[in-house]
């Protein structure tokens, strides 16, 4: 749901899957076949439709484009088909999803975000090279990990640089209360600035940090006081207290 929802179109979804060698293959099978059942229409006029279409036409021939690039990044596994689909009967532009494998890691289509229906998915061997890879880009909102391995886990949440990590659930869907941003990259560091946090009132206010030492009296030139207190170092003024 992470991949195909609103075609893609939100800044949490998924772009790469790194799945174990072992099982990539049988992945990939389970991957196409859900694609391909997708129910694909206007929500509006058609029940049950899952997958929409592109916010208009000019982001779907940027679609258009990308899967081009994407065909020649890697391997299509699916979406190699017509690459926009204009339905006069509900006027909307849709571009069909598209997966491709086996993308080198400095491929346009691993390293950009489209904001649409593209996700690449690469094999790995062990946990340290699949973070590695993760976190081989500008970008860093929102990622995950699936698995059961206590160590496992306790790597991955401390090696892999996203704003937003979820372990074991959809890849997407941030509660109210959460922060959400970037982590250290392009893509923000808007954690504490989204609405329902405690921390948003924090978009509204200007900061000033001041050291008080909270001694009531007046403010004298420091010579008065060096006869009774010393050297205060560069200090022009200390407050003399009230006896």
């Amino acid at each position: 749901s992470s991949f195909a929802g609103y075609g893609g179109q939100y800044c949490s979804c998924i772009g790469r899957v790194f799945v174990h060698s072992s099982i990539k293959e049988k992945f990939e099978k389970q991957l196409k076949a859900a694609i391909l059942a997708l129910p694909i229409g206007n929500p509006l006029t058609m029940r049950g439709a899952y997958y929409g279409p592109m916010i208009d036409v000019e982001h779907a021939n940027l679609m258009k484009k990308a899967k081009e690039q994407a065909a020649l990044d890697g391997r299509v596994l699916v979406g190699s088909g017509d690459w926009i689909r204009q339905d006069k009967a509900d006027e909307g532009t849709y571009v069909y999803p598209m997966v491709v494998t086996d993308v080198a890691e400095d491929a346009p289509s691993f390293q950009n975000e489209y904001f649409g229906p593209i996700i690449v998915v690469n094999g790995y061997d062990t946990l340290e090279n699949a973070v590695a890879s993760a976190n081989n880009s500008r970008y860093g909102l929102t990622g995950g990990y699936t698995g059961y391995h206590p160590d496992d886990i306790e790597y991955v949440k401390e090696n892999l640089g996203v704003g937003n990590m979820y372990i074991n659930r959809d890849i997407t869907g941030a509660e109210v209360g959460q922060g959400f941003g970037g982590f250290l990259n392009r893509s923000g560091d808007g954690v504490f600035n989204v609405p329902g946090t405690p921390w948003h009132i924090v978009a509204f206010m200007g900061w000033k940090r001041i050291v008080d030492n909270k001694v009531v009296g007046a403010m004298v030139p420091l010579d008065d006081l060096r006869g009774n207190h010393g050297d205060f170092g560069n200090d022009s003024f200390r407050a003399r207290p009230e006896l």
